[in-house]
Order: structure tokens, then C-alpha cells, then sequence
């Protein structure tokens, strides 16, 4: 197989971040995280700089961000998509929250946003909903990975 997808973490939590990315490049991804804007910055900016710097293949984005939230996020991210100005990858939306995890479908309505995590996860269900957001060649080849 060619080189590694990359998955862009998107979490305050930056314990959480760090966590998911050891999971995830045990399975052979690639992993960039964005845990905190730069001062004077915001989330969106963050995103966007991060999603500038190479291709992203999936993005998993924490719906409860200080001074920001995640669907507002994608749909920022998915207007600008629209307009030409930025490439938008697979969004999985994260929450710890139980009652962002009760609309979370209708969430998944929006256009990026592709599926849902809810956290705390287990490796396996991290594991599971990466590969069902990417696409069908690579789901088929994690399918095996997957311990």
C-alpha cells in the first residue's frame, strides 16, 4: 500500500488527542492533532492552517470546544468547501456529552460529516468508525489490520 492516511484529531482534551493518536498510528495512520488555536486565533483557523499543510484523509472533530462547536465547525469549513477555498475531508464528530450523541443523526445529515464517536471509546469502536468513514479499498484493508 502507498503512504499512510492521515487523520486530523480536533480536541481540546489534549490527553484524549494524544491517546487517540497512539491507537490510531498502531494501526499504521498517520496522525496530525490540533488540541488549542494559537493565541489570538481561533478553532476554525487552527483547522484550516492544519488542513493546509497536507492532505488529510479524515478529520475527527470534538463537537464541544472552548469557544467553539464542532457542527459549527464542519459547516463553516463546508461553506468555504463550496466557495473553492478549502479541500474538506470525511468529518466524525466526537462527543463525551450524551445528549450531543442523541441528535448526533441528525448531525450527520450535514454534507462532511460522516459519522459519529462517542467518547470515552474503546480502541475497537475508534477502530471501526475510522475505517467505515474511509473509503471502501482502505475499510477493506483495515478490516484485516484491525486487532
Amino acid at each position: 500500500m502507498g503512504s499512510p492516511r492521515t487523520i486530523l484529531i480536533v480536541d481540546d482534551d489534549a490527553d484524549v488527542a494524544c491517546v487517540m493518536a497512539l491507537l490510531l498510528e498502531q494501526q499504521g495512520y498517520a496522525v496530525a492533532q490540533v488540541t488549542a488555536p494559537a493565541v489570538g486565533s481561533d478553532w476554525l483557523t487552527a483547522v484550516k492552517e492544519e488542513l493546509a499543510k497536507a492532505p488529510i484523509d479524515i478529520m475527527l472533530l470534538d463537537t464541544q470546544l472552548p469557544n467553539g462547536y464542532g457542527p459549527d465547525i464542519a459547516k463553516a469549513l463546508q461553506t468555504e468547501r463550496e466557495s473553492g477555498g478549502v479541500s474538506v475531508p470525511p468529518i466524525v464528530l466526537m462527543s463525551a456529552n450524551s445528549s450531543v450523541a442523541s441528535t448526533a443523526g441528525q448531525l450527520i445529515l450535514a454534507k462532511s460529516i460522516v459519522g459519529f464517536l462517542a467518547k470515552p471509546a474503546t480502541a475497537k469502536t475508534l477502530y471501526a468508525v475510522v475505517s467505515r468513514a474511509l473509503p471502501r479499498e482502505e475499510e477493506a484493508f483495515r478490516a484485516g489490520a484491525i486487532r
